[in-house]
């Protein structure tokens, strides 16, 4: 039998449009990722030095037929190549940060150069930090909503969430 549910009496990891199980929210209590956290993160860090690296073997190619000076190849690479560092340390720390407070739901507009050109990027403020979610987690009906918001320091990759009541 199919049964719906009100927003505010649906289960929170579907409320909150993340996944979390109750051991990585009791993980994130105590100030420290689950290891299944941990491989998430590792496994996001290694996405982007996988991309440095593609970029940098791109950029060495050009460089070579077009002979451009490494510096290009410095800064083309440089992004992901901070991004995989970030993730890569964030999960060896092994720890969670905390965030209290009214949830506020954003979305906003990157526009990449023309108006017809555009993608939208979906984040939570809790306090002063504002962390990107996935376009599943922008849900207007949380705005106000008083919570607690675990987070990785380095990345501010939401890792769970609780009401505060």
């Amino acid at each position: 039998m199919l049964t719906i549910l009100s927003p505010t009496d649906a289960p929170i990891v579907l409320r909150y449009g993340i996944r979390f199980d109750d051991a990585d929210l009791e993980a994130n209590r105590s100030g420290r990722l689950s290891g299944r956290q941990q491989a998430l993160l590792r496994a996001r860090g290694l996405q982007f030095a996988s991309i440095a690296v593609a970029i940098a073997v791109l950029i060495a190619v050009l460089a070579i037929l077009v002979n451009v000076g490494a510096l290009v190849l410095l800064v083309a690479a440089e992004p992901a190549s901070l991004a995989a560092f970030l993730y890569l340390s964030g999960s060896r720390a092994g720890r969670a940060a905390v965030e209290v407070g009214p949830i506020r739901v954003r979305q906003w507009t990157v526009f990449l150069g023309n108006p017809w050109l555009f993608y939208h990027r979906f984040g939570w403020q809790v306090g002063g930090t504002l962390f990107r979610v996935s376009p599943r987690a922008y849900n207007p009906d949380l705005d106000g909503e008083l919570v607690r918001l675990y987070f990785a320091p380095w990345t501010r990759s939401v890792l769970s969430v609780e009401e505060v009541r």
